[in-house]
């Protein structure tokens, strides 16, 4: 077992160093930047009552499918993030230099974490190309969770789960140290649009984990939603349409610091 464990670490270190895998990860990050770009847009016209549809990641991608060549575009959005997929999950398996096994087992998480979310976004990009549906809703999800034994405690869990990443992106980005993930700083607009991005987005995560806690806290599924109902959640609040559309603004900004990194990523 030790052998076979050394020899799928060898197999992904040396997929991981792959150029042609590199430049599908570098790709994975434009279509993130798409993606990113298009629920900035879809926020701010929710902001003013204009949107269509969900504004969420199927809604952007459905914007995309209507755009001129737009299944080209989604079948190339599919393959971008499938790439950053299997990078990831190389990273996971192979794992990354660390001299502490903590750090190393964390960076190590963190990859599959990030290799289950992208696949899953090259999943939802195959299903909008093709006109599948895009399963339940997260309320149908969530009612099915806490009819599971503890299914409340489950929600609760997910929900601070997604507080924290939506922490974590915060911090990241008032601290800067996405840095770390870039080969070059780039220049100081790069950097500014990492620290808008990543903030914001933080934001609208921490929004989206709060709507499962209410749900869990007062057993109603129909508390909790996706990232169209965190959006519609910021929009209610006292000054919404302000917030919104600088919450949208800042997603909108974290895409193009994703172009920038699908050049700069320390891959």
């Amino acid at each position: 077992m030790p052998d076979l464990a050394r020899a799928a670490r060898r197999s992904s270190r040396s997929a991981n160093d792959s150029p042609a895998l590199k430049t599908l990860a570098r790709a994975g990050y434009v279509a993130s930047g798409v993606l990113h770009l298009l629920l900035g847009w879809l926020a701010v016209r929710l902001a003013f009552g204009s949107a269509q549809g969900d504004a969420d990641q199927q809604g952007a991608l459905r914007e995309l499918a209507a755009a001129p060549g737009g299944a080209l575009l989604l079948w190339l959005t599919a393959a971008g993030f499938a790439g950053l997929a299997l990078w990831q999950l190389t990273e996971a398996v192979a794992g990354v230099p660390a001299t502490d096994t903590a750090k190393q087992l964390g960076a190590r998480a963190k990859a599959a974490a990030k290799a289950v979310l992208y696949g899953a976004l090259a999943a939802t990009s195959v299903r909008v190309a093709t006109g599948s549906s895009g399963g339940g809703s997260e309320e149908g999800l969530t009612a099915d969770l806490m009819r599971a034994p503890a299914g409340r405690w489950l929600v609760a869990v997910v929900g601070v789960v997604i507080v924290g990443v939506g922490v974590f992106h915060v911090v990241k980005g008032w601290r800067r140290s996405f840095r770390d993930d870039l080969r070059t700083s780039g220049n100081g607009a790069v950097v500014r649009l990492g620290q808008v991005g990543y903030v914001a987005k933080g934001i609208a995560l921490g929004v989206l984990g709060g709507l499962f806690v209410a749900a869990a806290v007062t057993a109603d599924p129909e508390k909790a939603g996706g990232l169209d109902d965190a959006l519609r959640t910021i929009r209610e609040q006292p000054f919404g349409v302000v917030l919104l559309v600088a919450t949208g603004v800042g997603i909108a900004a974290y895409g193009v610091y994703s172009f920038a990194r699908a050049r700069y990523a320390r891959l």
